[in-house]
């Protein structure tokens, strides 16, 4: 027989010993072959068959071989099983083919037919590992279009995720704000099971107690004033789908009772309905805050922690992955001239080496308005500097001095109010302006008009 680099692992099941034994000889020199216990039940525990390849006798004396061949193909449909048996029952070899055998050899072993079978069933195996891989790859690209970067920062993020998106565990995103944790829980949601169905964002610092049990299970018509029709809440909403709690960290701890309930039960009632509706989710969750101190703070539930945090991904800063810089800074320069129908747009030496010597304390956030406000105000075709310092610090100076009395002085607190709301009235309500106008986060903004009661 043809010897191989790489040993392929068979797995033998047979009850008659010496037949076993005469297959593992001959097959020994060129697989890793293992014949199983007689005591041993291959469908024992949630893992697999240490194998590629499994040779089953369907002769079995203490259980019944198709029973085990259909239990097999059905919990781990990638190993390839062929058949051996005494009985030349043709409609055995039908049944036993029509159950996902790969192939139906009877006794006495023919060592040579087997290795023949054998040697196929592997070649079959091997081409459909390489077109599972690449249907892999194909779909991880599909996933992942909206994450731009090729650092070993995003590339360990990616791996992770590529890991967990397809098992149904509640996913918590830690990372600063303005790093893309909603671009990571949308890849997580599209890559999931559940694709097909709903994904709701869920600003958690924007929803106050009295609001609480109308936003997240709803409401019937009539059960409170303005309530002029029924409204599912988030959860309901997200039924079937993935439900994604951004700004975790500023959930009110009266908010948090409510949603750890929901996550237990798995059960919601809206406001002014008697009976509870069962709900399917899963959550992924995000926060740039460090729990351990919000926990020690009694600013949020341990228990709801503990089960949101089933399995956690840091997504890395921008200045820890510094290589990603001019992929995001050439596709938002991209997007943004083909969104204000302008002629192709690129950075010059000295605005290329700006953006790689800045902190980006915003993340690709801030990366993006800075790119925006250089593409909206640049006269030519090339951008030669971005004054990223300057553009965020610069404080109109007074056309002259003038004495201001103590008392007509604002405290900080006022003036960032008045900042806030004539931003939020300049941009009609609109919360995605509202931030590009005063360079804050969306989660921040919410924070802010519940501080300050705009509305």
């Amino acid at each position: 027989m043809p010897s191989t680099e790489h040993r392929n692992r068979i797995l033998i099941i047979d009850s008659d010993r010496s037949s076993a034994a005469v297959l593992e000889r001959y097959l020994a020199d060129v697989y890793d072959v293992s014949v199983s216990p007689l005591d041993h039940d291959p469908l024992a525990g949630s893992d697999p068959p240490e194998a590629e390849l499994v040779i089953l006798d369907i002769d079995m004396q203490d259980r019944d071989g198709l029973e085990l061949l259909s239990g097999m193909r059905n919990r781990f449909p990638n190993i390839l099983v062929i058949i051996i048996t005494a009985s030349a029952d043709v409609n055995l070899a039908v049944q036993a083919m029509k159950l996902g055998a790969y192939e139906y050899l009877t006794k006495p072993v023919n060592t040579e037919l087997v290795g023949t079978a054998v040697k196929k069933a592997l070649s079959v195996f091997e081409l459909k590992s390489e077109v599972d891989q690449l249907r892999d790859r194909i779909r991880r690209n599909e996933v992942f279009s909206s994450i731009i970067g090729g650092s070993e920062g995003i590339g360990r993020v990616l791996d992770e995720v590529t890991k967990v998106m397809t098992k149904d565990v509640n996913v918590l995103l830690l990372g600063e704000s303005g790093t893309g944790k909603e671009l990571v829980a949308r890849a997580i949601h599209s890559g999931s099971r559940r694709r097909q169905g709903p994904f709701v964002v869920v600003n958690c610092a924007a929803i106050t107690t009295e609001l609480a049990d109308s936003l997240l299970f709803g409401h019937k018509k009539g059960s409170f004033t303005g309530a002029f029709s029924d409204h599912d809440g988030f959860f309901a909403q997200a039924h079937g789908g993935t439900i994604f709690l951004d700004e975790i960290g500023d959930m009110d701890m009266d908010v948090q009772a409510k949603v750890l309930r929901v996550i237990e039960d798995k059960r919601v009632r809206k406001v002014g309905d008697s009976k509870e509706i069962i709900v399917d989710f899963r959550i992924v969750s995000a926060t740039n805050r460090d729990f351990k101190d919000i926990i020690a703070r009694n600013e949020f539930r341990s228990d709801l922690y503990y089960r949101l945090e089933e399995y956690p991904v840091k997504i890395p800063p921008l200045r820890e992955r510094r290589d990603d810089i001019p992929l995001l800074a050439h596709h938002f320069l991209d997007e943004f001239c083909k969104f204000y129908e302008i002629p192709e747009m690129h950075f010059g030496e000295e605005a290329m080496r700006e953006l790689h010597r800045y902190e980006w304390p915003g993340n690709i956030r801030e990366l993006k308005n800075v790119i925006q406000r250089a593409a909206v105000l640049s006269a030519g075709e090339q951008i030669d500097s971005l004054n990223i310092t300057e553009s965020r610090n610069t404080v109109p100076a007074a056309s002259k001095t003038v004495s201001t009395p103590a008392e007509d002085i604002q405290t900080l607190e006022e003036l960032e109010r008045e900042a806030v709301e004539r931003a939020y009235r300049a941009a009609g309500g609109n919360p995605e302006r509202a931030c590009l106008l005063l360079g804050i986060s969306r989660a921040t903004l919410y924070r802010k008009l519940k501080r300050y009661n705009i509305r």
